[in-house]
């Protein structure tokens, strides 16, 4: 017996309307009674935890006979939240339930577009989300979940990979040419979590963009400028060597790469040599190859030039360095721009690598530069040098040991404003007060009268 009373006034309205005997097919077209049942069967919906239900009906209540899934049909028509569907949708699939699509998709649809959205931020990457966007033609969501599905249907239904979602019996290619641009854009501008990309998602979303040019439903300079907008986006390595493939996919010229210089120049902040090496010596020089017999005057203009050479210059790989270098010995600057640039050049560590130090020699030699000499600009280390002589303390001077002299030196210390500050006249008189004291010690304490330790630390006792 059900022990949710309100579970229970579901599962009776539910038996009461013919759902319990009825087919899957019939779900679309079958009652959902007056106002009260509706009423009571949303209240009995809503009152109990159903992802442990839907495991345990029929087992641990085997007086319950019913499709647990029927169950939750009817309530999706009832009006249980978009949440809630998703979250029990989840659950039997993972149970193995075979509720036929178009049966779960008419009912679906049926809820229209305010519980197609919500549906969509709960259950974020299914096939579901994919049709309900389409289908509402809702705005296309910037969530990762959802946009790397997106990117894994559509690549199914270009190649025809059936290891690539295989929970799905069919892709449909129509569902991926509506929209596409759209999802395209907000792909785009939206970075991935790390932990959310099924089957490298990243990496097939860059493999749609060539078959769409090829199928016409999407212009090559439009492809490319997706390209580069998800390269400026990208916030991790593995992103960006993806767009990067995308971009050598669909043969990116150097003329396409200069015209987009203003979102390709903050990208080689980064550091990424494979991004620096493809793109830097374009901007620098306006070719990726540059002959360092040809100068050339190609490449972003020279107020821009340092933007690119400075960290250009600091890639981690010896061979995007070269390319770097081989570039800026093809470029002259004007002149300013060469002083400003210089010391970036001269200071480039080659370390025992003698190639790159003639490709740093030919940058010095193309812009007329002179490289300071190391012995020069070194200290030498490891020479012996002559110890200087060791200083001859003049002896010390106690003065007149009188008590004239104790007087007056006891005057000067009380008038300075300076307090534990123990130099040579507070040695002196120090040596002067126990020299007095000595002979006789009313007279020292009568002239000392007035001084404390703070004028004079610790030497007096």
């Amino acid at each position: 017996m059900i022990r949710n009373p309100k579970l229970a006034d579901a599962v009776s309205v539910f038996t009461e309307l013919g759902w319990a005997e009825a087919t899957y097919a019939d779900a679309p077209h079958l009652p959902l009674g007056s106002r009260a049942q509706r009423k009571a069967a949303l209240d009995g919906l809503r009152s109990e935890d159903w992802s442990g239900r839907l495991r345990a009906w029929g087992r641990d209540d085997p007086s319950v006979d019913i499709d647990p899934m029927m169950f939750l049909l009817f309530g999706i028509r009832v009006g249980i939240g978009a949440g809630q569907a998703a979250s029990l949708l989840r659950v039997g699939r993972w149970m193995g339930a075979k509720v036929p699509h178009d049966v779960l998709w008419a009912i679906m649809a049926g809820r229209g577009p305010a519980f197609a959205r919500a549906f969509v931020r709960s259950a974020g990457g299914s096939a579901m989300s994919v049709r309900l966007v389409v289908h509402h033609q809702l705005p296309v969501p910037e969530d990762p979940d959802y946009l790397s599905y997106w990117a894994v249907y559509a690549a199914r239904a270009f190649t025809g990979d059936a290891s690539l979602l295989p929970d799905e019996t069919s892709v449909d290619e129509d569902l991926v040419r509506d929209r596409f641009v759209d999802h395209l854009h907000a792909r785009a501008v939206t970075r991935l979590r790390s932990n959310t990309d099924p089957a490298d998602a990243g990496e097939r979303f860059g493999q749609v963009l060539g078959p769409a040019v090829a199928r016409g439903w999407l212009g090559r300079s439009e492809a490319v400028d997706l390209a580069v907008t998800g390269l400026d986006a990208a916030g991790r390595p593995s992103d960006r060597r993806m767009w990067m493939t995308v971009l050598e996919e669909l043969r990116v010229t150097d003329a396409e790469i200069l015209a987009r210089a203003h979102a390709l120049v903050p990208v080689l902040a980064t550091g990424d040599a494979l991004v620096v090496g493809r793109l830097a010596p374009v901007l620098i020089s306006g070719a990726a190859d540059p002959q360092a017999s040809r100068p050339q005057t190609g490449g972003v203009p020279d107020d821009v030039l340092p933007d690119v050479v400075a960290p250009a210059l600091t890639v981690s790989t010896k061979k995007a360095l070269h390319l770097v270098l081989r570039a800026l010995a093809a470029r002259v600057p004007g002149e300013t721009v060469r002083e400003t640039l210089a010391p970036l050049v001269t200071s480039v560590d080659v370390g025992h690598d003698a190639a790159l130090a003639r490709a740093v020699q030919a940058v010095v030699d193309a812009w007329g530069l002179t490289r300071a000499d190391p012995s020069e600009t070194q200290a030498a280390e490891g020479l012996w040098r002559i110890v200087p002589p060791v200083w001859t303390v003049p002896r010390f001077d106690h003065g007149d040991q009188t008590l004239e002299a104790l007087v007056q030196a006891t005057t000067e210390l009380v008038s300075r404003r300076q307090s534990f500050v123990v130099d040579i006249t507070v040695e002196q008189f120090l040596a002067l007060a126990n020299a007095v004291a000595r002979r006789d010690l009313g007279l020292a304490r009568t002239a000392l009268a007035g001084l404390n330790e703070n004028h004079v630390g610790a030497g007096l006792s």
